[in-house]
C-alpha cells in the first residue's frame, strides 16, 4: 500500500513538473510497486529514496546561467522580450504543435501549461525558455534543462 501510494504521488509530481522524464518515473515506480510484492522492506525503502532525490532535486539552487531569460516575466511585452533574446529558434502556434519539437531539452507539461496560443522556444546551452504569448504580451514562460 505504502508504495503504490508513494509512487502516485511521484507520478502526479512528474506528470506535473517533469513531464519529459514521465517515462522513466513511470517505469522506475512500476519496478518499485511490482517488487513491493515480493520484498516490500526494501522496495518501501527505494520509493523513499526516489522521493528524497526528487524534493532535494526540487530544493536545489537554480544553476541556470541565462539571467536574460530569468528577467522575463508574465505581462511582459512579446517586443521587449524579442528585443532582449532575439528571434526564438522555434516557434508554433499552439502549444501541442509546440511540444512536438525535438529541441533537446525538457518540455513543458501540458497538465501544468494549458496555452492555446502562440509559444516560442529560444534556445542557449544546455537551457530552453519556452514563452507562451497572445502577441502582445507574455503568458507565462517555462525553463527547462537538456
Amino acid at each position: 500500500m505504502f508504495a503504490a501510494l508513494v509512487g502516485t504521488v511521484i507520478l502526479a509530481h512528474a506528470a506535473y513538473f517533469d513531464w519529459s522524464d514521465l517515462d522513466v518515473f513511470a517505469l522506475t515506480v512500476g519496478l518499485c510497486v511490482a517488487s513491493a510484492l515480493k520484498c516490500p522492506v526494501p522496495s518501501a525503502a527505494a520509493m523513499a529514496i526516489v522521493l528524497a532525490l526528487v524534493i532535494a532535486g526540487h530544493r536545489a539552487p537554480d544553476l541556470s546561467a541565462w539571467p536574460e531569460a530569468e528577467r522575463v516575466r508574465t505581462g511582459q511585452s512579446w517586443e521587449s522580450v524579442r528585443h532582449t533574446l532575439g528571434t526564438p529558434l522555434y516557434e508554433a502556434t499552439t502549444f501541442a504543435t509546440a511540444r512536438g519539437f525535438n529541441t533537446g531539452h525538457s518540455v513543458p507539461s501540458p497538465i501544468r501549461f494549458r496555452q492555446r496560443g502562440p509559444v516560442a522556444v529560444f534556445v542557449r546551452g544546455e537551457y530552453a525558455l519556452w514563452v507562451f504569448h497572445d502577441g502582445q504580451h507574455v503568458v507565462d514562460t517555462f525553463i527547462g534543462g537538456s
